[in-house]
C-alpha cells in the first residue's frame, strides 16, 4: 500500500440467503476473512442486526473468524449497547484482546430494541432517551478496558485494551467517538445516514486522545457492488432492505476509482465496505478486483 492511502476494510452481516444452510453461511462468512487477509484488507468487522436473516453476535463471529486467521484485525461493527451490560462487553473484549494481541476492534454501535425485543432481554430500565443511554454505557466500557474504576467489578486483563470504535450515522455519534479519543465510522450504507463531512468535521474537533499517541481515525462504511464481473450481471441483497442504500455500483476498476476519490474528499484513514452483492462468488472476485487496483495505488 503507497502512504496516504488509507486501508480498506470489510464489514459483513453474514447474511443468511435461506437457500443455504446456517452451516454453509458460515463457512462463506469464514472463506471471506481469509480471503480478505489473502488480499490486503485491513481488517473484518461483523454487524448486528435483529430483523431479516441475519446473525446476531458480533463478538461470537468475530471470535471465531480470529481463530481462523493469523494477521488481519477483525472486529465488530458494530455491536448494540443497548442490548448488554456494559460489564458484559468489557469481559469479551478484554479477553480477545488478550488473546489476540492487536487484532481485536471493538466497534459499538446504539441500538434501540423495541418494547418486545427489550422484554426478551429482561432489560426493565426505564425510558432513558436513547442516546444519552448508548452514551453512558459506552463511557463505562471504556472505563472499565482503561482504568478499571471499580477494584470489586473488573473486565479480564489484556496487555493492551482493544482500538475502539464508534459506528454511527450523525454528529452525535461521532461527537461521542472524539470525546472518548475512539475512532469514528460514519455509516453511509444505512438509510437517513447524515452527512459525512459534518459528522467527520464534528469528530475530529471533539477528538480528546485517550493516551499520548492517540490521534483521530476516520472511517467511511459503505455499501459496494460490482454490476459486471466475470460477465455477470450484479444482484444486490440489500435491495429491499429498508435500513441499508447502496452507495456504489460501479465495474470494479470505476468502483476502485471511485473509493479513492471518496478517501481523498473526506481525508479517510480506512474504508469499510458492506458488499452488496448477492453471489458469495460474485463478493469474492470484487474484493480481488479492487484489492489488486488499490496495492497498484
Amino acid at each position: 500500500m503507497n502512504p496516504g492511502i488509507p486501508s480498506i476494510g470489510l464489514l459483513d452481516f453474514c447474511l443468511d440467503d435461506e437457500v443455504n444452510t446456517h452451516q454453509d453461511q458460515l463457512k462463506a462468512a469464514l472463506y471471506t476473512a481469509q480471503h480478505a487477509e489473502e488480499h490486503g484488507c485491513c481488517s473484518i468487522w461483523y454487524g448486528e442486526h435483529h430483523q431479516g436473516a441475519y446473525q446476531a453476535s458480533p463478538l461470537v463471529m468475530a471470535s471465531i473468524a480470529l481463530g481462523h486467521t493469523s494477521t488481519i484485525s477483525i472486529g465488530t461493527g458494530g455491536i448494540l449497547a443497548s442490548y448488554y451490560s456494559p460489564l458484559e462487553i468489557a469481559n469479551a473484549a478484554a479477553l480477545l484482546s488478550c488473546a489476540y494481541p492487536d487484532r481485536f476492534e471493538l466497534g459499538l454501535a446504539r441500538g434501540n430494541p423495541e418494547a418486545t425485543r427489550k422484554s426478551l432481554l429482561w432489560d426493565k430500565r426505564i425510558g432513558e432517551p436513547a442516546a444519552e443511554d448508548f452514551a453512558q454505557r459506552v463511557r463505562a466500557i471504556q472505563a472499565l478496558l482503561l482504568t478499571q474504576p471499580e477494584p470489586t467489578v473488573r473486565s479480564v486483563p489484556a496487555s493492551a485494551p482493544p482500538q475502539m470504535w464508534l459506528l454511527g450515522m450523525n454528529s452525535l455519534s461521532a461527537t461521542l467517538a472524539g470525546e472518548l479519543g475512539a475512532g469514528y465510522c460514519h455509516a453511509a450504507f444505512l438509510r437517513g445516514s447524515s452527512s459525512p463531512t459534518h459528522a467527520l468535521q464534528v469528530y475530529r474537533q471533539h477528538f480528546q486522545a485517550c493516551h499520548p499517541a492517540a490521534s483521530p481515525i476516520a472511517a467511511l462504511a459503505l455499501a459496494v457492488s460490482s454490476d459486471r464481473q466475470n460477465g455477470k450481471a450484479c444482484i444486490n441483497r440489500f435491495q429491499h432492505n429498508p435500513f441499508f442504500t447502496a452507495n456504489m455500483t460501479l465495474p470494479p476498476a470505476a468502483l476502485a476509482e471511485e473509493l479513492a476519490a471518496t478517501a481523498a474528499t473526506y481525508q479517510l484513514d480506512r474504508l469499510v465496505l458492506l458488499q452488496a452483492e448477492s453471489s458469495y462468488m460474485h463478493r469474492i472476485a470484487t474484493v480481488e478486483a479492487i484489492m489488486e487496483i488499490w496495492r497498484k495505488g
